[in-house]
């Protein structure tokens, strides 16, 4: 088993590689430049000379490319944010536990919503509430996420003055113990993970229920219902338990697509994450913190196809046995 791993993980190194490279170039030879940042009618031709050469950028493009690579291979230095001034590792780790904290509570209502909806739906196939769960994972599955956080902050924020708009903390913070601030960060995420995690549910919830029929209408739950086990045993035990592999999969691959995600969200609700800083850095062309981001983000994907391979393994024994 150690081997098969080795080399996926020897592969992906190579593809991390790739991918960055072409980022670099891509970045590089896009429209613009980060010198507009620094357009000042008083800074002189000399001046912004200097500011070029401060940076690297006028240098030959394959030797800004070998200068880059050299600093990340021989010191693990990504470079400084041109628009923040600071290391862009640095921007990357402090956003990040805010969009693991926004993207892991939305996998949670996901996986945990979908799992409870789509058995429920498997229990009850042809009824009311089997339409309805098809309806409903059509509608969210189709509209914009962009589109449902405005409806959501103009009902519960506007209208009902329950949740706030966005932000991950209230203006000024909040005075008192530790429990009143953590209740105060749930109440500026259940908006947005409720987006990003709500309109996933629904497909999950019609995936499982797909699988467990699937799974249900094989020869061994049929021989488990001859030897007079209860239907709940057979549902959770026999036929929850293989239809489960897909799922597995699917949670996988999902990791790194909710992370990455999140970016539209985050915007809407103006949440502190990874997805707004990267945004707002393309946009400025910082070009250091987009190869960063590029990199965190390509990682998570290695990590997550990764992940649903070893669940693959751990969940079905014919692939763990091969």
């Amino acid at each position: 088993m150690a081997g098969p791993i080795f080399r996926r993980l020897a592969s992906s190194v190579m593809l991390l590689f790739l991918v960055l490279t072409l980022t670099f170039l891509l970045v590089r030879l896009a429209p613009g430049s980060p010198l507009t940042l620094f357009e000042n009618p008083r800074l002189t031709a000399e001046q912004i000379e200097n500011l070029r050469a401060s940076y690297g950028l006028d240098k030959p493009l394959h030797e800004q490319y070998l200068s880059w690579l050299g600093a990340i291979v021989l010191r693990g230095d990504w470079g400084i944010s041109f628009t923040h001034q600071r290391p862009a590792l640095d921007l990357i780790l402090e956003a990040l536990p805010n969009t693991l904290l926004l993207g892991l509570t939305a996998l949670l209502l996901q996986y945990g919503g979908g799992l409870l909806l789509g058995v429920f739906a498997a229990r009850r196939v042809g009824t009311f509430y089997d339409s309805a769960l098809r309806v409903v994972s059509l509608f969210l599955y189709s509209i914009p996420r962009f589109w449902l956080g405005f409806i959501l902050i103009l009902l519960f924020h506007l209208h009902w003055h329950l949740l706030p708009a966005g932000g991950m903390a209230s203006a000024g913070g909040v005075d008192g113990p530790a429990s009143a601030q953590a209740l105060d960060v749930l109440r500026h995420l259940l908006l947005p993970a409720l987006v990003l995690g709500g309109t996933s549910a629904a497909p999950v919830a019609r995936f499982v229920r797909n699988s467990l029929l699937d799974s249900l209408g094989q020869d061994y739950v049929r021989t488990a219902r001859a030897k007079g086990l209860s239907e709940g045993r057979v549902l959770w035990v026999h036929g929850l338990r293989n239809s489960l592999v897909p799922v597995a999969q699917l949670f996988g691959l999902s990791l790194p697509a909710v992370l990455n995600g999140a970016l539209v969200t985050e915007m809407v609700f103006a949440w502190p994450g990874l997805g707004r800083l990267l945004y707002l850095a393309a946009t400025s062309r910082d070009y250091p913190l987009v190869l960063a981001g590029t990199a965190f983000s390509a990682v998570l994907v290695i990590l997550g196809n990764l992940l649903a391979d070893l669940l693959h393994q751990a969940l079905d024994p014919r692939v763990r046995d091969a």
